[in-house]
């Protein structure tokens, strides 16, 4: 008989969500997968509307789940707020798993809620059956700031399906081609509050071309994103945008192809398919925090934000080398292929 996972998704992020739904469906085939998303049913209905092998659940509230079902099943949580945590937790199932997206993942002694929560966070964690991050430097604080044990790291599989549409060729004809020195600095609307200081440290570079702030997600204007827009027409005046479009998997390849590096200050967890997307497209990436971390450690080239400050005009605009973009096109390629992330997902969820 096919085992039941059933999969727990907030489904308003749509840039992320139905790409993870299909490509689980595809790459393990072996589970009927029952995927629970929970958000505005009205709205979710167009997004989700394709076939899988499993089913799709569109629920307007967690009160819509029949918690009895899975009360012996696998239950998956996929980096879902702490209330849905408790929500699970105090219902007692005995199979609940859940995936770490960054968020939860490390105690903030700067930030009070963080400390304050610690202690009921050590608890919440740790009646989890299994717990995965997405880095090995999250499962490293989990590990020892929340006292856990044997925290895998997994991947999602790559919605690019292992056909993605850039190859080593593509490369090495942009290498060839003269820099546009056009800046993203992302990754998404939650990291707007990060934006401005980035922007500081670029309006020094005159021969910036084109710089654009990511928040083509989930975005709602705000007396931030206000004074984001404002800001950055200060210092930029027409080269400056605030990009709020929300592409389609192709178009969003497109849009990424379109700069020559990328930025992400945020010191947590996060983006980590635009920061994948990028290292296969040889760009040039400056970052910060876990991302940084978890990037060098994989060997690939990359520079850490606060180099930014030290960087002349030429060393800022000179692309990596022919050499180092292959190196970081192999790297990340390896990393997110199908058959090593679904060995590691067949270990989690079985072991």
């Amino acid at each position: 008989m096919t085992e039941k996972l059933y999969h727990v998704f907030t489904a308003d992020r749509h840039h992320l969500v139905p790409n993870m739904v299909k490509t689980i469906d595809l790459h393990l085939p072996t589970f009927l997968h029952i995927y629970l998303l929970v958000g505005n049913k009205d709205e979710n209905k167009i997004v989700y509307d394709f076939k899988t092998s499993g089913k799709i659940v569109l629920l307007n509230s967690l009160d819509e789940i029949d918690v009895k079902k899975l009360k012996s099943e696998k239950t998956i949580l996929h980096g879902v707020p702490y209330t849905w945590m408790f929500f699970f937790i105090k219902n007692d199932l005995k199979s609940l798993y859940w995936i770490c997206w960054g968020a939860g993942a490390k105690l903030s002694w700067r930030n009070f809620k963080s400390v304050l929560f610690h202690p009921f966070k050590i608890l919440l964690y740790n009646k989890f059956k299994r717990i995965a991050a997405l880095m090995y430097q999250d499962k490293v604080s989990l590990e020892k700031q929340f006292l856990l044990k044997n925290v895998n790291v997994i991947s999602y599989f790559d919605p690019s399906l292992d056909s993605f549409p850039f190859s080593l060729k593509d490369i090495s004809i942009k290498n060839i081609e003269t820099s546009q020195n056009t800046i993203y600095i992302g990754n998404n609307s939650s990291s707007l509050y990060s934006y401005n200081d980035v922007l500081e440290k670029l309006k020094y570079f005159e021969n910036v071309r084109h710089i654009e702030c990511m928040a083509n997600y989930n975005f709602q204007e705000s007396s931030l994103s206000k004074s984001l827009r404002s800001n950055g027409k200060k210092l930029f005046d027409e080269k400056f945008k605030l990009n709020t479009t929300f592409y389609s998997l192709e178009e969003y390849y497109n849009y990424m192809k379109q700069c020559d590096i990328y930025i992400c200050a945020v010191k947590k967890q996060t983006g980590l398919a635009a920061i994948y997307t990028t290292l296969r497209m040889g760009k040039k990436l400056f970052l910060a925090g876990h991302n940084y971390e978890w990037i060098l450690s994989l060997n690939c080239k990359i520079y850490h934000l606060r180099e930014l400050e030290r960087m002349s005009e030429e060393e800022l605009f000179t692309p990596l080398s022919l050499e180092e973009k292959i190196k970081n096109y192999n790297i990340i390629s390896k990393l997110l292929n199908s058959k090593v992330i679904c060995d590691k997902w067949i270990e989690f969820l079985t072991k």
